[in-house]
């Protein structure tokens, strides 16, 4: 996973950054989606594992019975999960048909396509007792989607957010990665919520960079 830093490398960090501008996150997954690829490395095999891991853990603790996933993908971290009602949001319409048809038939699944606005989903999705994002952050590289996707997954959630994601400023040669330091983001621009637990992913390493921040509503 190699990672350019714009402040080392400021010459070719504009050129990523101009990249950047022209990029478009949406019609990236949808492609990548509907031309037979996957939601990567982190939603299979160990990583997906560890993953469920953690959020079943969290969902038993604290006695969660609802949640809304922002990005769900195409479903495969999602059967790691034990979830009792659960709402699936992401931005392929790949995706989300192929995660209907995989979980065809549970009542306690829904999916809705992400349509980037706040709130989402023209106003019409509840809140959940916890909302995830699980690596995707970084994948938001346009400001405005990334400040949209914020405001989204902390409006819908009456107690909880977790989000699994790297936490530093960097830029990567595929250009559908951008990481930002967000921690100090959320503290000066989302209002009700505090951070309460931070856990080191021990599985860092060449396939991930996320550790996991919980946030929980301000009583």
């Amino acid at each position: 996973m190699k990672i350019i830093s714009l402040f080392l490398c400021p010459f070719k960090g504009a050129i990523k950054k101009l990249n950047v501008i022209r990029f478009k996150s949406s019609d990236y997954w949808e492609e990548r989606y509907a031309t037979g690829g996957t939601s990567g490395v982190g939603s299979y095999g160990e990583l997906a594992t560890y993953k469920a891991g953690v959020i079943n853990a969290f969902i038993s603790a604290y006695q969660i019975r609802s949640v809304i996933e922002f990005g769900c993908g195409d479903g495969n971290q999602l059967a790691y999960y034990s979830i009792p009602e659960y709402t699936g949001l992401e931005v392929s319409k790949t995706a989300l048909k192929g995660c209907e048809e995989r979980f065809q038939g549970n009542r306690s699944k829904r999916f809705l396509l992400y349509d980037n606005t706040f709130p989402c989903v023209s106003g019409s999705l509840e809140k959940a007792d916890l909302t995830l994002s699980i690596d995707v952050l970084y994948h938001l590289v346009e400001d405005d989607v990334f400040w949209t996707y914020l405001k989204n997954l902390f409006h819908h959630s009456r107690r909880y957010v977790v989000v699994y994601s790297s936490n530093f400023d960097g830029i990567h040669d595929s250009p559908h990665q951008v990481d930002r330091r967000f921690t100090p983001l959320i503290e000066k621009n989302v209002k009700g919520f505090e951070l309460m637990r931070t856990i080191i992913n021990s599985h860092k390493g060449s396939k991930t960079m996320s550790d996991w921040y919980f946030y929980r509503k301000r009583q």
